[in-house]
């Protein structure tokens, strides 16, 4: 994955969307087992520990695309209960080692249920601000984060404590940020956050590995967009922390231009139960 060219935005119907679509246009045979093809679309090893928590990962993504569309759009349940229950059914009777992906994807793709999803993609637009995935490969994550695990484990200034926190954390981040579609930006944001509130962190920011975490942690959020100013970038765990902003429960007010949006891009058939 590129994150530096995509722009996806941290709506988990718009994540939903693209790893579904992700899913549809891999190649596979057709006596393929799901958990071979699954493992091919998350570059993942086809092991059971590592597959079973991404695939359960669906559900939670399903159920968080239904309810940030009903939080905005309560009156459209029946149009949007349809998809939620036609996939987590989908997945449901289709397990990792006991089925193919034909019969998966086959399952998937019928109805209209993609086509309502986009919807909810398209209508969730106008509430949910984009988060941005760009200046940042994963290739050069890696690169960045094996070199300041290797300082972090050389450094003198560290705990033991701190030097197993700290790689743990990073390697978080970079796990979170390969399966953008599927996690989205919280748990990013939450080991960012784990770090720069960690008490031996901010007593140590003079240690030459803690200044080369703080300053991957700034790549890392104005790559995903939760710096307020991603021109501004932020010169010290202080600033960083204070420059974070955290998504509002309450939906945000549309602008007047919006307003009219909303109903723009549903198909008609469906318009009425807005």
């Amino acid at each position: 994955m590129n994150i530096e060219n995509e722009m996806l935005p941290d709506n988990p119907a718009a994540r939903l969307q693209s790893l579904l679509d992700r899913m549809i246009e891999v190649e596979y045979t057709d006596n393929e087992k799901v958990s071979a093809v699954f493992a091919r679309v998350l570059d993942l090893t086809n092991n059971p520990s590592e597959l079973f928590p991404h695939y359960s990962q669906l559900f939670v993504l399903i159920e968080d695309a239904y309810n940030k569309v009903m939080q905005y759009y309560p009156k459209q349940r029946k149009t949007h209960s349809s998809w939620r229950i036609h996939l987590t059914g989908a997945f449901q009777n289709h397990s990792l080692y006991h089925h193919n992906w034909k019969a998966l994807v086959t399952s998937i793709g019928q109805g209209m249920h993609l086509d309502i999803i986009q919807v909810a993609n398209d209508n969730l637009e106008h509430y949910v601000l984009p988060t941005k995935v760009s200046g940042l490969t994963i290739e050069e994550l890696e690169e960045q984060v094996s070199g300041l695990i290797l300082d972090i484990e050389n450094s003198n200034d560290l705990s033991e404590y701190l030097k197993i926190f700290l790689k743990e954390e990073l390697e978080k981040i970079l796990g979170y940020i390969r399966h953008f579609d599927l996690y989205g930006s919280d748990p990013i944001k939450k080991s960012i956050y784990n770090i720069i509130g960690n008490s031996e962190v901010s007593k140590n920011f003079s240690c030459r590995a803690i200044a080369g975490v703080s300053m991957l942690l700034v790549s890392v959020a104005s790559a995903i967009g939760v710096v307020n100013n991603v021109a501004t970038f932020p010169d010290s765990v202080e600033k960083l922390r204070n420059e974070f902003l955290l998504p509002s429960i309450e939906a945000p007010a549309a602008p007047p231009s919006m307003k009219v949006l909303d109903t723009e891009v549903l198909i008609p058939e469906l318009s009425a139960e807005k």
